[in-house]
């Protein structure tokens, strides 16, 4: 295997990156604006966000054992896109009832949330092949595409109808199906799943690996509670500090560009300081943002705090998912990831919801992300005591 080896993958795997994010970006991001232009109430759309968030949760643990039953990493992802695209499309005609949108927005929801840990999990077997690509440089570029697809689809839908947000989605699906299946013909030795051949594991060595995933699992969603409030908050607040939809903008342009920027210099750090420190500061650096937040007296404040987005889940992000990939077996790893987004995002976004709105009616919203901080330092703690330094040739890389 020669050094360059690794492009051609490499290349492939980013472009599933770019249309799966564009395509997501063309649905979910417009879904509440699709739903009020139909005239349904916030109180419809916050069911629906609920009703979402809890099956996301529960069915990440489907989708685990259905991996463990894939031949090829990447094959539910193929089915679970190949399904999204006609159920997408099916919004079209029956949107007349809240009933009838749960019913079909559910399972695309499900099959599209789940696609992403599914791609995290891809992209560290691939990465175990050829050890030269990064996964934080490969995922930069799904970012990319979701900042290109807000901006111009947002501007799209808004002259062509927000009710062709179903053919954009599908329409780059097919290109994200397309790519996979070229990825997995040219690479399948590759991806192939790789089951157990080494000494049968013992109970208490199961156990001890369990309760370090439950502890980094736990403590991350603690750390992440903030991240997942901030998106659905930040404009309310900036509104409260006097702010317009141009200062959210902003904001956002911020946030999208610090990530990238803290997905490009990862690696960096991640060789320089270590995986442990590296996670270390990701999570704190989420703990101050939560805190800076809480406090900010002013509008220009609130905006420029959001770049700590590069040293949170710039960093954050990334060691969790090396951090879960060092600790399991190579056939668990991608069940084991898939677990981690959809615990931190959709379980996260219930609990988010729940501590704003209890803290809230009584410090205020802006006041109420201090609980973010105090639940990141102790996630923090939690994470740190759940991991632990391995000498394998993964983190050695």
């Amino acid at each position: 295997m020669t050094k360059r080896d690794y492009l051609k993958p490499w290349f492939l795997l980013i472009l599933v990156y770019v249309f799966f994010n564009f395509a997501y970006t063309a649905f979910f991001p417009f879904e509440v604006m699709y739903l009020t232009h139909l005239g349904y109430r916030s109180s419809d759309v916050a069911i629906l966000s609920m009703a979402t968030a809890i099956g996301n949760f529960f069915f990440q643990f489907v989708v685990s054992f259905l991996l463990k039953k894939q031949k090829h990493l990447g094959d539910c992802f193929l089915y679970f896109v190949g399904l999204s695209i006609p159920l997408a499309f099916l919004l079209l005609f029956f949107h007349q009832s809240l009933l009838c949108v749960i019913l079909f927005i559910f399972p695309v929801t499900l099959f599209d949330f789940s696609c992403i840990g599914q791609l995290d999990g891809l992209t560290v077997a691939i990465r175990n092949k050829y050890p030269q690509i990064e996964y934080s440089r490969t995922r930069l570029f799904g970012s990319l595409s979701g900042v290109f697809a807000s901006f111009l689809l947002g501007h799209l839908y808004a002259s062509i109808g927000i009710d062709r947000m179903f053919i954009v989605h599908s329409g780059v699906q097919l290109l994200t199906l397309i790519t996979l299946l070229i990825l997995k013909e040219r690479f399948a030795n590759e991806i192939t799943v790789m089951r157990p051949t080494d000494k049968h594991q013992s109970l208490s060595e199961k156990l001890v690996v369990l309760e370090r995933y439950l502890m980094i699992i736990l403590g991350g969603t603690m750390v992440f509670l903030g991240w997942r409030a901030i998106f659905v908050y930040l404009p309310i607040i900036i509104e409260d500090l006097g702010g317009t939809s141009a200062d959210f903008g902003n904001a956002m342009a911020i946030i999208n560009a610090s990530s990238i920027i803290g997905m490009l210099t990862y690696p960096f750090f991640r060789k320089k300081l270590g995986l442990r420190a590296v996670l270390m500061l990701g999570c704190f650096a989420m703990a101050l943002r939560w805190a800076l937040t809480a406090i900010a007296p002013t509008l220009v404040i609130i905006i420029i705090i959001q770049a700590l987005e590069s040293f949170g889940f710039g960093f954050a992000q990334p060691a969790m998912i090396e951090s879960i990939s060092n600790m399991a077996r190579e056939n668990d790893r991608s069940s084991l990831i898939t677990i981690w987004t959809g615990t931190m995002m959709a379980l996260g976004t219930v609990l988010a919801n729940i501590v704003v709105q209890v803290v809230s009616a009584k410090t205020g919203l802006q006041s109420s992300f201090m609980a973010f901080t105090v639940l990141a330092i102790v996630g923090t703690g939690i994470v740190l005591s759940g991991y632990k330094e391995l000498q394998t040739e993964n983190e050695s890389r």
